[in-house]
């Protein structure tokens, strides 16, 4: 899935499937998901069920009639490598832009959950909604709003969610950065049971320190849905060095791990910290559980 500029500034989302037979890959025929005769496209994502029958894309989109990008979605069944794909649905609210689209699948691809951020005329929001399929008309429950309620304004920028959801669709966990108006930012996750197209979230937690301006996270889940693990850099103004920081924690009916060492919920369990194997450009330390990427010095600063 990419973008293929149309015309100066303007892109169309489009897929291309293949079929692979030992290592050889005989790809397909492309499609064109978002609609260039109306505008263009941005942010395209797609998830894949486990046996690569069925599909789900988003991406951000002008829907031909709103001056505004709106969260957009198709599924597919796919055969060998031909991709039937559904008509376009609109996810977010067409009075405001939303951007960093972002979808989940459960390993049969009869679920899914899409997050995006939003502007709501004052600040970006994080929403989400989630969808059961059948073939490939995709049915989207109501939207989320995702974070804190009555957070103070100049730290309601939510960016860069992720999303991964365990095989059966049942649980979910979303990720992002929530951004101050100075630049500071806090890794924040919430997780949710769903129930056909009714998603329940929980409150949010905090993974990151208060001082370290997280960036680039990344976030994976157990099949089951009950193990997440965020991985991010750290970085602040009193330090030389960057952090590579990484934590896995159970997820407790619904509720994320949090940064605290003991996790909430029904069954309580301590949050597991684990170390990255390699950093590209750096030396790996071990420090109070944190897996610490130290700079290389450059040959002058070890000459002097």
């Amino acid at each position: 899935m990419w973008l293929e500029e149309e015309r100066y500034y303007a892109y169309l989302v489009q897929t291309r499937p293949a079929m692979i037979v030992d290592n050889v890959a005989t790809w397909g025929p492309t499609t064109d998901l978002s609609d260039g005769a109306e505008g263009d496209g941005n942010y395209p994502q797609v998830a894949l069920s486990a046996d690569g029958a069925r599909a789900t894309a988003v991406w951000s989109g002008w829907d031909g009639q709103s001056s505004t990008m709106t969260a957009q979605s198709k599924s597919a069944t796919i055969l060998g490598n031909v991709a039937t794909w559904s008509t376009a649905t609109n996810l977010s609210d067409t009075a405001q832009n939303a951007h960093d689209t972002q979808v989940a699948l459960s390993s049969d691809g009869t679920k899914a959950t899409a997050l995006w951020s939003r502007f709501n005329g004052s600040a970006m929001v994080l929403q989400s909604c989630s969808a059961t399929i059948v073939g490939t008309a995709a049915t989207w429950g109501a939207v989320s709003d995702l974070g804190e309620t009555g957070e103070p304004q100049d730290a309601a920028q939510k960016d860069r969610p992720q999303a991964a959801m365990s095989a059966d669709g049942a649980r979910v966990t979303a990720l992002w950065l929530l951004v101050g108006s100075e630049g500071e930012s806090l890794l924040q996750t919430g997780s949710a049971t769903i129930a056909g197209t009714v998603a329940a979230w929980t409150d949010v937690s905090t993974l990151s320190q208060p001082d370290e301006n997280p960036g680039y996270p990344q976030l994976a889940m157990s099949a089951d849905g009950t193990t997440a693990t965020v991985v991010w850099y750290g970085s602040t103004a009193t330090r030389d060095y960057a952090k590579i920081r990484a934590r896995t924690g159970r997820v407790v009916d619904g509720v994320a791990p949090s940064r605290g060492g003991t996790l909430t919920g029904s069954g309580s369990s301590n949050t597991v910290w684990i170390v990255l194997i390699a950093v590209a450009g750096g030396l790996l330390l071990v420090s109070g559980g944190f897996a610490v990427a130290r700079r290389r010095r450059s040959a002058s600063q070890a000459a002097q």
